[in-house]
């Protein structure tokens, strides 16, 4: 009854007893999705980035929110690296692991600069695999970021600097606080993008990143090696970039800037249908139910 407007689509459902957070999570996916439509253009290419709000009811017990999934499976990243190791014995392609940064990158941008919304929970957990809008489009083929039980509304906290809104204080698990957070200082979009850096470090080396401050230059930095063979200039700019700096910059021109260089390096040496290939295969390997 909840969905009937939805015929022949897929619909999530998230119950919770007690209802917790979950008509905040209703209220700011409303947020996103009014914002988005108000943007020119983002209506046909962002449709599957976030998830849409449908209905949303509360009772005495408990709760039920209703929004539009990325997929029937829901895979996620962390489910993605763990299905090559268990049927390819390898991590995930690194073309693959590019591509998804650059959507994030993509995504985020969009998320932080045009719907003025702080996600709170970025984690490879939260990236579902999903489809694009093109017609022949394969599951795999974009991300979307899910969970925004924890998410902030900037705009609703200063409407006309809504990026000045600063916070203090711990508000994540010790593993997925960002160098600002660590060290005790103001943090804001930093804490996504720092999210951003452990999914991207996940797909490329099978575990939950670990980071520590070089004592010399005061840098922060990943603790396993990049591999000889990847693109480390990259990868480098990604963590470098990402991890250090916090809110003194501008973080949507960051990651505007970081993206064009990744999604330029796609686009040479017909990377792009590689690409193509290698998630049409990876399409071939998910699970139509998780």
């Amino acid at each position: 009854l909840l969905c009937n407007n939805m015929k022949g689509s897929d619909v999530a459902l998230k119950v919770q007893s007690p209802t917790g957070c979950l008509a905040h999570e209703f209220h700011i996916l409303s947020c996103l999705e009014k914002r988005m439509k108000s943007k020119r253009g983002f209506k046909m290419i962002t449709t599957n980035i976030f998830p849409r709000p449908l209905h949303f009811v509360a009772h005495g017990d408990g709760g039920l929110l209703a929004m539009t999934t990325a997929s029937r499976s829901g895979i996620n990243l962390i489910d993605l690296v763990n299905l090559y190791l268990a049927k390819e014995d390898s991590q995930v392609p690194e073309l693959i692991a590019l591509y998804y940064v650059s959507q994030m990158l993509q995504h985020l941008e969009i998320l932080h600069s045009n719907c003025n919304i702080l996600h709170c929970d970025v984690k490879p957990d939260n990236w579902v695999l999903t489809k694009t809008n093109a017609c022949d489009s394969v599951e795999g083929s974009d991300l979307m970021l899910v969970d925004f039980g924890r998410s902030v509304d900037l705009e609703a906290l200063d409407g006309a600097l809504p990026h000045s809104v600063k916070f203090k204080g711990r508000a994540t698990t010790k593993d997925m606080e960002c160098v600002t957070m660590r060290e005790g200082r103001s943090w804001s979009l930093d804490l996504d993008t720092y999210g951003l850096c452990a999914s991207a470090y996940v797909m490329l080396f099978g575990s939950h990143m670990e980071v520590y401050q070089v004592s010399t230059t005061k840098v922060w930095r990943t603790s396993k090696p990049l591999r000889r063979y990847w693109n480390r200039a990259l990868w480098n700019l990604l963590f470098e970039k990402l991890l250090n700096g916090g809110i003194e910059e501008s973080q949507p021109k960051k990651l505007r800037e970081i993206r064009s260089l990744f999604e330029a390096y796609l686009d040479e040496d017909n990377r792009r249908q590689h690409l193509a290939v290698l998630l049409k295969h990876q399409a071939a390997m998910l699970p139509k139910i998780k």
